[in-house]
């Protein structure tokens, strides 16, 4: 886990990789008081959602109205769909191991993927 912020006050918390944004993070715009939250890959966000923050009319340059309620019929489905194909891609980029290790292999990417990130990003679908 790592914090990055900008020389404009915007800021970024959650993991990376090789110095860039990757896995669940937080990037908090405080310069339009909204937050996104979900999964980057290799510093893109390729799976987030936006929302405002509490203070979003004390901020800078805050945005005229406020972010609408998602309005798809099942958002929960079609996030999860989602998360589960990125999940899915990480694994089979895994790079190849040349080492032999006699320790027993870790989880797989896939159920940590789904339920550290996902359940995150959707908590109250339970």
């Amino acid at each position: 886990l790592g914090l990055f912020v900008a020389s404009n006050g915007n800021r970024y918390e959650g993991q990376w990789r090789a110095d860039r944004k990757h896995g669940y993070g937080e990037y908090y715009h405080l310069d339009s008081g909204q937050m996104q939250f979900g999964l980057w890959n290799q510093g893109i966000a390729v799976c987030t959602s936006m929302r405002d923050i509490l203070f979003r009319q004390a901020s800078r340059q805050p945005t005229p109205y406020p972010i609408p309620e998602v309005s798809l019929q099942n958002p929960h489905y079609v996030h999860d769909t989602e998360c589960k194909r990125i999940a899915t891609a990480q694994v089979e980029q895994k790079p190849e191991v040349t080492e032999v290790s006699t320790t027993s292999p870790g989880p797989s990417l896939s159920p940590w993927f789904y339920i550290d990130c996902c359940d995150r990003v959707f908590p109250s679908r339970h």
